[in-house]
């Protein structure tokens, strides 16, 4: 399949999305990559993301009560799996929340809500993911295929109820923060690298986010991708604006 990239742009007379556009400009040293280490890492920005990181992740302190007490809480909440899926070199916390998942011997099948909180700004993402784990028994080890068969980019369908207790529960700990639309997270902004590939350019939701949302990956998508877009609208723009 022909995977076609999208770069990140918008309507500013109907949407304000400047605000993803500076963030990542603050943070990341656009038009430089990881072939010049010492001038990527050297960029003033990236000297405050390296903070971001030791502040939220390498202090154990803050780290169990701005993420683990959250996640506690969402599994109590919710009475289903939580899955950490946080790493210390990325900008921000994520978690899965286990909706169903079926274990036969071969097989995995994988039914969740994926959610990420940036620390780069007052952003999150949540979307549906469909997976399935093909195992192989191998020596010296077993071997596994993955496949994420669907995204859900909306509350839609079986994922709609949790998918909309889950941005309610979000909203409440973060008020201010705003769901970056799936259409969104997959562009791309020309000139910021990838810090997971380094010989590819950076989407969005890689930039705000992490590495598992993969970059040209062709998914096939359920539900209404521009779901969050009216968080970005400008004051004052109505549903009429869009049909004139």
């Amino acid at each position: 399949m022909l995977f076609m990239k999208s770069y990140f742009a918008f309507n500013p007379q109907t949407h304000n999305f400047w605000p993803i556009y500076e963030a990542i400009k603050t943070y990341y040293p656009i038009g430089i990559g990881y072939a010049y280490p010492v001038l990527y890492t050297e960029y003033e920005g990236q000297k405050k993301f390296v903070a971001l990181l030791a502040d939220n992740f390498h202090n154990m302190e803050n780290f169990k009560a701005r993420y683990e007490s959250f996640t506690s809480k969402l599994q109590e909440q919710f009475g289903l799996e939580v899955q950490g899926t946080s790493f210390g070199q990325q900008p921000c916390f994520s978690f899965d929340l286990i909706l169903e998942k079926t274990e036969l011997p071969e097989l995995t099948k994988v039914k969740k809500l994926s959610v990420a909180v940036s620390l780069l700004g007052d952003f999150y993402t949540i979307y549906g993911a469909d997976e399935t784990i093909l195992k192989e028994e191998r020596q010296p080890y077993p071997y596994n295929y993955h496949a994420v068969n669907a995204i859900t980019a909306s509350p839609y369908k079986e994922f709609e109820v949790h998918f909309l207790k889950l941005k309610q529960v979000i909203l409440e700990r973060y008020p201010h923060h705003k769901q970056v639309p799936f259409s969104i997270l997959t562009t791309y902004i020309d000139g910021v690298y990838n810090r997971f590939d380094e010989t590819n350019e950076s989407t969005i939701y890689n930039a705000l986010f992490n590495h598992l949302l993969r970059a040209n990956y062709p998914y096939n998508i359920r539900g209404d991708q521009y779901y969050g877009c009216d968080e970005w609208r400008n004051e004052g723009i109505t549903d009429a604006d869009f049909q004139q």
